[in-house]
């Protein structure tokens, strides 16, 4: 994987989109718990979307076409889906995968490359994406 700060050896698995899972049914039925509890104290509740370490990086990783196809497939078609289970249950829903994906071409956002954890710049980045919507939020 080549970064604009680093290029580091990462093994191709670590890209492959998951398997399909058990369905949705389980994380519908708690987002809509959560924003029903958040709406009923009077919050204007946003679920925001950070990707994993995999779906970050994978613009980077060396892959054949075909798999990235694959995965950027599983990447748009799974923020699609938890976007409308989120407006569905009236909440607000951002996914950062975007802007943590440009970031991490030019600088660290996590502590570690392969980490899931932010780093103070990886915050700062997390911050700036959601700053717009929370302070429309505080608006209404």
């Amino acid at each position: 994987m080549v970064l604009d700060w680093a290029t580091v050896p990462v093994a191709k698995y670590q890209f492959a989109p998951p398997p399909d899972h058990i369905g949705w049914a389980p994380f519908a039925d708690a987002i809509q718990q959560i924003i029903a509890l958040a709406q009923d104290s009077g919050a204007a509740p946003i679920i925001v979307y950070y990707p994993n370490t995999s779906i970050r990086l994978a613009p980077f990783a060396k892959l054949n076409a075909e798999a990235s196809k694959l995965l950027e497939a599983h990447v748009v078609k799974t923020s699609r889906r938890m976007e409308k289970i989120v407006t569905d249950a009236g909440g607000r829903f951002i996914d950062v995968t975007g802007p943590f994906r440009k970031r991490a071409r030019t600088m660290p956002v996590t502590v570690t490359l392969m980490d899931y954890h932010l780093n103070q710049q990886g915050m700062d980045l997390f911050f700036e994406s959601i700053k717009p919507m929370v302070f429309d939020a505080l608006k209404h």
